[in-house]
């Protein structure tokens, strides 16, 4: 709309005419690549390429090309200067979308978004201030191994741990802007939440990924020996039950374990 009130409406309208205008822009050069990027997801019936906004490209262009976006972006940046000991965070969000003309539950692609916790809460309640990472069919998601998660993995490696940069090590989006940041935390309706945290949410038996201890109120006395009750509201014994990153290595490498012996049928799912 910008565009069309500075150099009025193009001649060419047609959908091939889009085509080939959005096909060069983003192939657009920055100097953390094109704006969109190839993913390879490696699926059981074998590789496939999906297509991802790149987080530093897009922040360099935007940073470049839309005046309001950088004025905006320049006084936070004023207010908190983003270092590598006190770097932003970046806020995750995902959803499953799609058409549903009638009445039917016909989603059928998964949504990432990402922005700043620091663009504070008003910015962060309009649209404009979530950018798009990835959009993709969800039976793309599901067919891949580890679903959400993997998904999830592959784009926080790209954030944090890219080969040549990552927002870690500080991303250059404008003339003395450099922007540390580091992974906030991931928003999301419980679905997602499961999928992307391979959790089973409410329906499971410890149904916080965060606390190793916390267990459904709805258990039997048996089962809840040793655990915290989820209708406790005591914060102080709530916090002592958070993993750490330790818990969490030794409960995967415990799953890892059981799934080996699981293969070797020395236990079932029954009574493993």
């Amino acid at each position: 709309m910008l565009l069309a009130r500075q150099d009025g409406v193009p001649t060419a309208v047609s959908r091939t005419t889009q085509w080939r205008a959005r096909t060069k822009l983003i192939a657009s050069p920055t100097i953390y690549g094109p704006l969109v990027q190839d993913l390879v997801l490696d699926l059981p019936d074998g590789p496939q390429t999906v297509a991802v906004q790149h987080p530093a490209a897009f922040l360099y262009t935007a940073f470049a090309q839309c005046e309001p976006f950088k004025v905006f972006m320049q006084g936070r940046y004023d207010i908190q200067r983003p270092t590598a000991a006190r770097p932003w965070r970046i806020v995750m969000y995902c959803d499953e979308i799609g058409h549903n003309p009638v009445g039917r539950d016909n989603r059928k692609c998964e949504s990432i978004y990402w922005s700043f916790l620091e663009f504070g809460g008003q910015a962060l309640h309009t649209e404009a201030c979530w950018f798009k990472v990835m959009v993709l069919r969800s039976t793309l998601a599901t067919a891949l191994y580890g679903g959400m998660s993997a998904i999830f993995k592959l784009l926080l490696n790209l954030i944090f741990f890219g080969e040549h940069h990552s927002f870690k090590n500080g991303i250059i989006v404008g003339d003395g802007v450099c922007i540390y940041a580091d992974y906030g935390f991931l928003i999301a309706d419980e679905k997602a939440l499961k999928e992307v945290l391979m959790a089973k949410g409410a329906g499971g038996f410890k149904f916080c990924p965060c606390c190793r201890d916390t267990c459904d109120i709805k258990a039997t006395t048996e089962r809840k020996f040793g655990c915290i009750s989820g209708e406790c509201t005591d914060l102080r014994i709530l916090r002592n039950q958070e993993h750490t990153d330790e818990s969490v290595r030794a409960l995967l490498n415990d799953l890892k374990n059981d799934k080996e012996r699981l293969d070797r049928h020395e236990i079932t799912k029954k009574n493993g």
